[in-house]
């Protein structure tokens, strides 16, 4: 049965109803080089119509590039052979090098071996040596120990006998100690004693710039003196003891009113304001002694005091004077002379 074609819907669709029609429908079309190229135009666009020319640009495009690419990859194999040349040449160099270091090393381990078998050799002959030495060292302790043990026993008596002769030295020195303080205080008492006489032989001497023409008063005229005093009863008894304790009593005239004077005088290795007070308490207490004597008119004291003194001086004598007593003397008008064996005076 005939299938009526008005159209190509109409192919289609009897194309689609007979399949098997395609490949006879086909070969009829490809038969003819012209109807060929009509059903292209009309069944392609033109784009597809075109994909031939550009497949076979991009086919000369990919050529080129597969050229250009092999190229490069010959390159790039070249530089590899070369670099693997170079590879195996430096991987020789290395391993030689290794063969070089390892047959070092193999005589440094052996170098080694040797040492560590020395030094091994040596610890062993020093181990011998330390066991020995500390063999000794404990014989040698036992020893010291058994010395100083003998020693201990022998410091102990030692103690013993340095104790009882310690007791006996401070026995000794306290008894000497106290001799000898007994011959300073003996010593000091005869050199004060000593300065004393010699210094009353010099009182002129240390008073010529006050008082002049003196006489020394002895011990029986100052005994009389303050009998004589007390009995009147113009002085004390405590200034009685006073005055008979002075170091030495002088009268004289005074170098610038030429009246009769009287002077008390204290003599002492150091002079302080004691000795100052004292010398000035004494010289009063002689000047009110002295009046009240001649007031009684008692012969023994007309050489001495021909008539009554118009004043007294104080004079203190020493190797120094502390500041303090200069001033005090200075102040209260006492005289001070430096006993120097008579060389040398000072007023104060």
């Amino acid at each position: 049965m005939g299938v009526p074609i008005h159209s190509a819907d109409d192919i289609l669709a009897a194309l689609r109803d007979h399949p098997e029609w395609r490949r006879d429908l086909l070969k009829a079309l490809l038969a003819d080089p012209l109807e060929v190229e009509e059903i292209r135009k009309k069944l392609l666009s033109r784009e597809l119509l075109a994909l031939p020319e550009t497949f076979a640009a991009a086919e000369e495009a990919r050529k080129a590039d597969s050229k250009a690419v092999w190229e490069a990859i010959g390159r790039l194999t070249e530089r590899f052979e070369a670099a693997e040349e170079a590879r195996k040449a430096d991987s020789k160099a290395v391993w030689e090098a290794i063969g070089r270091l390892t047959e070092r090393f193999e005589a440094a381990e052996e170098a080694r071996k040797a040492d560590s078998k020395a030094v091994w050799e040596a610890i062993g002959r020093l181990t011998e040596r330390f066991e020995a030495a500390e063999e000794a060292r404990r014989e040698d302790r036992r020893a010291v120990w058994e010395a100083i043990e003998k020693l201990t026993e022998k410091v102990g008596r030692l103690e013993e006998a340095q104790e009882r002769t310690s007791a006996t030295l401070r026995a000794f020195m306290d008894a000497t100690e106290k001799r000898l303080h007994g011959i300073e205080l003996e010593l000091d008492f005869f050199a004060g004693k000593s300065m004393e006489i010699d210094a009353r032989k010099k009182l002129g001497n240390y008073l010529r710039t006050k008082v002049r023409k003196i006489r020394r008063c002895e011990e029986d005229v100052v005994d009389s003196l303050i009998d004589t005093a007390l009995e009147s009863g113009l002085l004390s008894e405590e200034e009685g003891d006073e005055l008979g304790e002075a170091d030495a009593l002088i009268a004289g005239k005074d170098r610038e009113t030429g009246e009769l004077t009287c002077v008390a005088v204290e003599v002492s290795k150091t002079v302080d304001k004691h000795d100052v007070e004292r010398a000035l308490r004494r010289s009063k207490i002689f000047l009110k002694a002295s009046r009240a004597a001649i007031s009684r008119n008692a012969p023994e004291f007309l050489q001495v005091f021909p008539r009554p003194p118009e004043k007294a001086y104080a004079l203190v004598v020493g190797r120094r004077i502390t500041e303090g007593a200069r001033q005090e003397a200075k102040r209260k008008g006492v005289l001070f002379a430096k006993y120097t064996n008579g060389h040398d005076r000072e007023g104060g």
